[in-house]
């Protein structure tokens, strides 16, 4: 079986090596534009990744832990939710481009807990994304209501 029958956007049989214990969390394709084909978005354990079609990296952001979803902006152009700063940011293989990583917005930041942002989409009026906390909530024995374990 060969890469492009997995993935449509992929001509040949590439390779993409990765770093020690390095694992792959995301990978979604990114739309092609007329000739031009669209490349990939990649997470992984440690970076976020702008592929080619033959799995060239474009660019790349150290980003730990990984993001819980990448969105397409682009042919070239993944959206994330950065989960230690609470910042939505982008990351593009545009050569030439006002720069290959940046901010779009932050989040507020959780009260009380480790709480990621998932992204769902981006609109051109806003911003698609779910909460997700993984706090257990106990209010017993006097403890204050706003108390997380």
């Amino acid at each position: 079986m060969s890469w492009s029958s997995l993935l449509p956007n992929v001509q040949e049989d590439p390779i993409l090596w990765l770093n020690d214990r390095e694992q792959i969390c995301h990978v979604i394709p990114l739309p092609s534009k007329g000739p031009i084909r669209g490349g990939f978005g990649v997470a992984t354990t440690y970076r976020v990744l702008i592929l080619s079609p033959t799995l060239k990296i474009l660019a790349e952001r150290m980003n730990a832990p990984p993001p819980g979803s990448l969105v397409p902006l682009g042919s070239f152009t993944v959206a994330y939710c950065s989960h230690g700063d609470f910042k939505l940011r982008y990351l593009t293989g545009v050569p030439e481009s006002f720069g290959q990583s940046g901010l779009i917005a932050s989040f507020p930041l959780p009260m009380y807990n480790y709480c990621p942002h998932w992204m769902l989409g981006i609109r051109p009026d806003r911003f698609l994304f779910n909460s997700n906390h993984n706090g257990t909530r106990l209010v017993e024995r006097g403890q204050p209501s706003k108390f997380f374990c």
